[in-house]
């Protein structure tokens, strides 16, 4: 009986030791996956990312809602 109780323990130990390395192992693809995106913030205001609309935008959108045309 006593080598059952070991034997059930170490089973559950076991178990718990194999579902905490897959749990890691889960935690470390998703953060190999996601590492490329994180990107640092821009130090100034201009940015490459954003742009204020030129006037060139902002006169194409005038011309192309003129009633005029």
């Amino acid at each position: 009986m006593c080598s059952l109780v070991i034997l059930s323990k170490l089973y559950s130990t076991k178990s718990k030791t194999l579902l905490a390395e897959s749990f890691g192992q889960r935690l470390l693809v998703i953060f190999t996956a996601l590492s490329p995106f994180y990107v640092e913030q821009p130090h100034g205001k201009d940015s490459a990312l954003y742009k204020y609309p030129t006037n060139r935008c902002k006169n194409n959108l005038e011309r192309s809602t003129d009633p005029n045309m």
